[in-house]
């Protein structure tokens, strides 16, 4: 509302000098600070517009996003006391409301995860540790459980081919709980995580989905965890854009439309005219 107003202001002036009662026009330094809240408030609309979309991965841009919105808030140059109290107190409120968001364990993993940000946005280095550690873990969980199954199958195969009591039995689970051990006990990083982090960053403006695609053969493991965290949703804002829709299709003239039908029908609407085949 207030950049609209400063976007009109010499047509509104005109306009509101020949009305009858003319209300009081705002003096020059009101101006100054409504200047200096715009600009100031520009940031934060700009990210609540990025976090609410969903055609692109959102909850791996928290993180940055916010650290680039409070670089701009404090760059802000302001030029009313007014406006050096409302970004003093701006400033106050997202570090109070944020100061804890790189200890959130899927925002700070989604973050690492994503080959456009990685770890250049954490201010402190033990949470991007933290959630380097914590992927590494889940991965080694993985690991793990893969070996164990094949060493199951293993033994389920050489107890089908032999009639006698399997003499290695004793053997095989030695060799798995060895196994299971020494993966616990190293300290060093997965092989696939540590060669992705030595990687650069990727552009900002790439997709992410799609290098990761790119990245499957080389990274088989940690593609389809990276998958799964960037695909997470920030904000319920989507959700609720579905509500709306869905209240849209399912009219008072289509009351008995079933909750089948109402799926399919918000399914195809959802779908872009690349994925119709119409471009």
């Amino acid at each position: 509302m207030l950049e609209r107003f400063l976007a009109l202001e010499e047509y509104v002036y005109s306009v509101i000098s020949k009305c009858t009662n003319m209300p009081d026009m705002l003096s020059r330094t009101e101006i100054s600070v409504l200047k200096d809240l715009v600009a100031l408030m520009n940031s934060v609309a700009s990210v609540i517009t990025k976090i609410s979309e969903e055609n692109y991965p959102t909850c791996s841009v928290m993180i940055p996003i916010i650290h680039c919105m409070t670089a701009a808030i404090t760059d802000c140059v302001t030029a009313t006391e007014i406006g050096n109290e409302f970004q003093a107190k701006l400033l106050n409120q997202i570090n109070n409301k944020f100061q804890h968001l790189e200890l959130t364990r899927i925002l700070a993993i989604s973050t690492i995860l994503d080959p456009r940000f990685k770890r250049l946005h954490f201010k402190t280095a033990l949470a991007a540790s933290n959630a380097i550690q914590d992927i590494d873990n889940q991965m080694r969980k993985i690991s793990s459980y893969k070996t164990k199954k094949a060493i199951e199958n293993d033994q389920d195969v050489n107890n089908v081919k032999s009639s006698t009591p399997n003499l290695w039995h004793f053997y095989d689970n030695l060799v798995m709980k060895n196994r299971e051990v020494t993966d616990t006990d190293s300290k060093s990083l997965n092989l696939e995580l540590k060669q992705y982090l030595h990687q650069p960053v990727i552009k900002r403006s790439e997709n992410a989905f799609n290098h990761w695609e790119l990245l499957k053969p080389a990274f088989p493991l940690l593609s389809k965890l990276a998958l799964q965290y960037l695909s997470i949703i920030s904000t319920s804002v989507p959700c609720e854009r579905l509500f709306s829709h869905a209240g849209n299709v399912k009219t008072d003239n289509r009351s008995r439309l079933t909750g089948e039908h109402l799926n399919v029908l918000l399914f195809f609407s959802s779908m872009s005219n690349e994925e119709w085949g119409l471009t």
